[in-house]
């Protein structure tokens, strides 16, 4: 037993806690303040001792079991949670004066016990459930849905859009041939859930084309849709989605089912990366029923990071990564 004054043995002391004592056994807290509630800065000495072992994408592990997946970058030599905290804090109702005690589980992952200005734990945090957003409102259909149980598709007639490449900033309506060629549909087919009808779009052999649901589009959309497909890598799968009210407000867009059963990993792996402008936003995949895959958790950093609105368009280019599911973002602007 040390004596109380010590110097020397305090000074071992922090060394050895910083330098060889157990990771996991490494927490710190954070008072939240106003700025705390968009991003937040980790703490220099922590940031000192796992300089270059954060991932640059952390899971958060709030008191309700759930999840948030979370950006971390690098502001002015400072570690800062950025893409994703702030859907963690809406969604725990932290606050400002709340005091946030962060436990390091390993080089991507924390748990966090939230405390209000009483000194006791947050009750409500313990409650959060994920978010549930029902992505068949058709009066607010972007993509496709198919039915069923599974993600077992039949041969049927499809229409499938291709393109010759120009150089114009508009494709002219009269050089985009529409034909009709064999292709996936939905089991029921000739009998789309939406009452409003359409047809799924479907990659060509002959050239470039793309996956995107006719509900709702107008002549001048298609248009911008085959625009954006002519910016991807050649052979790449990818997908296009109108963004509607739900995408920009709700914080969730859909993934077209059959993309997501032919390219999507199972369902227990909900991690997935937006790239755009050489920029990364982590997010989560949720499912509906455990079938109707949707961004959720991150979408909305995306939305108000890149000002997307009603009307434009986003082209989901599949990267090939094999550690995690990365998109490629091509946005069209045009109303």
């Amino acid at each position: 037993m040390r004596k109380r004054d010590c110097k020397k043995c305090i000074k071992w002391e922090k060394h050895f806690y910083w330098s060889h004592m157990d990771s996991t056994k490494i927490s710190f807290f954070k008072k939240m303040d106003a700025s705390c509630l968009n991003q937040m800065d980790l703490p220099k000495a922590f940031q000192k001792k796992f300089k270059g072992r954060i991932a640059k994408n952390v899971e958060l592990k709030g008191p309700s079991g759930n999840i948030w997946h979370v950006g971390v970058i690098e502001l002015v030599e400072n570690l800062t949670f950025q893409s994703g905290w702030k859907d963690f804090v809406i969604a725990n109702s932290i606050k400002a004066n709340d005091l946030l005690v962060f436990k390091y589980n390993r080089e991507s992952s924390f748990e966090v016990q939230i405390f209000d200005p009483s000194g006791c734990q947050r009750s409500s945090s313990f409650f959060v459930k994920e978010e549930k957003i029902d992505m068949q409102e058709t009066s607010d259909s972007s993509i496709k849905i198919f039915d069923g149980p599974d993600c077992k598709m039949q041969q049927d007639e499809t229409v499938m859009i291709t393109s010759s490449s120009s150089s114009d900033s508009e494709c002219n309506t009269d050089h985009v041939p529409l034909k009709k060629t064999r292709g996936w549909a939905s089991k029921e087919a000739g009998k789309p859930k939406d009452p409003n009808g359409g047809h799924e779009f479907k990659t060509s052999n002959d050239g470039p084309g793309l996956i995107f649901s006719k509900l709702g589009l107008t002549p001048a959309q298609e248009r911008r849709a085959i625009e954006l497909s002519h910016g991807v890598e050649p052979g790449s799968k990818h997908y296009v989605a109108v963004m509607t009210y739900t995408s920009i407000h709700a914080g969730a867009v859909t993934v077209p089912a059959k993309f997501a059963c032919d390219h999507l990993p199972p369902e227990e792996n909900r991690k997935a990366i937006l790239h755009y402008k050489g920029r990364e936003w982590p997010l989560s995949i949720s499912y509906k029923n455990g079938l109707h895959p949707y961004f959720s958790s991150g979408w909305r950093d995306f939305v108000k990071d890149n000002n997307l609105h009603i009307g434009n368009l986003c082209l989901f280019e599949l990267m090939k990564n094999n550690n995690t599911v990365s998109f490629k973002v091509h946005i069209s602007r045009i109303n």
